[in-house]
């Protein structure tokens, strides 16, 4: 029955096998499925109000400094040579284990 609602709905069996096993979970689970869900709204949540956060206080900060000067140059990091790297990572070391 399931795979001749797949063949007319044009959907591979096992999606509509897999859709049919999560909706007896969710209908033997309730409890287990309440909890997820509220799980999955609080984390949405926690998200957006972080993110809101860090809006505002941008704002907050462009309000209290005002906008930076258009030729503000940030600076780059740019990474090392592997070798180089080595390099100044065992001159340090020896330079602490004096």
């Amino acid at each position: 029955m399931l795979h001749d609602l797949a063949r007319s709905l044009n959907v591979r069996p096992y999606m509509v096998d897999l859709a049919a096993l999560a909706s007896i979970g969710l209908r033997t689970r309730k409890l287990r499925a309440t909890l997820s869900a509220l799980g999955i709204a609080i984390g949405v949540a926690a998200i957006v109000a972080v993110l809101g956060l860090a809006a505002s206080a941008k704002a907050e900060a462009v309000t209290f400094f005002g906008r930076p000067p258009a030729g503000l140059r940030t600076p780059r990091l740019v990474p090392l040579a592997p070798a180089d790297a080595y390099a100044r990572f065992l001159e340090r070391f020896r330079r602490l284990a004096r």
